[in-house]
């Protein structure tokens, strides 16, 4: 009798940990952020394709001098954003297209097919726009899309539906 009561709570348990272990990790913790994570969505394609939603607990926000860093990762397959922002930028619409004015700015994608890697930045004439619709001294989020190269191989990839939030 012992054994069929231990047998029984050892096959729900096993269940139980079964159906939660499927579930994504932004689904696990409700879209809650901690304090040094961020969230990143986005839409890849072109030279490879892709559905990005970063895993919040492999990710990490940080301010760093004058900067905002972002890197956010998917685990399985590996792959990642990294964000890089002025500490104090304002909320409103950004273009990189031929800006200067908005240096050290840097949207990067590095996708699991070989470590490919694609880059959209402030010292590049790219076709890049983002929306900071949240700045805080604790918060940032906004959205992003446009084209981001790699310039050693000539290809490049379009992004639509890109997000991001962040806490410090």
């Amino acid at each position: 009798m012992k054994n069929h009561i231990l047998f029984t709570a050892l096959i729900i348990l096993l269940t139980l940990l079964g159906f939660s272990s499927c579930t994504k990790v932004t689904e696990a913790t409700g879209g809650l952020l901690g304090v040094g994570q961020c969230e990143v969505k986005a839409s890849v394609a072109g030279t490879v394709s892709a559905t990005y939603t970063s895993n919040n607990l492999t990710s990490t926000a940080a301010k760093s001098g004058l900067m905002l860093n972002f890197n956010s990762t998917t685990i399985s397959p590996v792959r990642m954003f990294t964000i890089l922002l002025p500490v104090k930028i304002a909320t409103g619409s950004y273009n990189l297209k031929n800006n200067d004015a908005l240096g050290g700015i840097s949207f990067a994608y590095v996708h699991d097919n070989g470590g490919t890697g694609f880059a959209a930045s402030s010292n590049n004439d790219d076709d890049f726009i983002f929306v900071v619709t949240k700045s805080t001294a604790t918060e940032i989020e906004g959205t992003f899309s446009g084209n981001m190269h790699n310039d050693d191989a000539g290809t490049s990839v379009k992004i639509t539906n890109g997000s991001f939030r962040a806490k410090f």
